[in-house]
């Protein structure tokens, strides 16, 4: 297993940090890790009073295409996943949930991206 020494921020912007972590693997030889930090985010599955599933669609740059997907978002600082969840629906269809219901909390990667997602 890992031993964490020592860890920095090397880049920082309004979506990521990039973390540089020192660590000794299990032969005592020291390494250098780099991991892409980011707040933790939901997902909501919105369903109408008729069972529809309701989508964004909206252009994504880093695709370069415009693309559909649930509404989503990243937590904030000392903010609930679950007030996330609400208030990214209202931010991004107008509308407010009459209940939540967790499906999924996964690590989005176990190797560079330690952030949580929340559906």
């Amino acid at each position: 297993m890992e031993k964490l020494i020592s860890s920095r921020i090397v880049f920082e912007c309004p979506i990521f940090k990039v973390e540089e972590a020192e660590v000794e693997i299990p032969n005592g030889r020291r390494e250098l890790r780099w991991y892409v930090v980011k707040r933790d985010a939901v997902g909501i599955i919105p369903v109408d009073a008729a069972g529809h599933i309701l989508l964004t669609k909206e252009y994504r740059s880093a695709a370069g295409e415009i693309r559909w997907r649930i509404p989503a978002g990243g937590v904030q600082e000392g903010e609930l996943p679950e007030d996330a969840a609400r208030r990214e629906l209202r931010e991004e269809i107008g509308y407010d949930c009459h209940e939540l219901v967790p499906i999924l909390r996964a690590k989005e990667s176990f190797r560079s991206v330690p952030a949580m997602l929340h559906s």
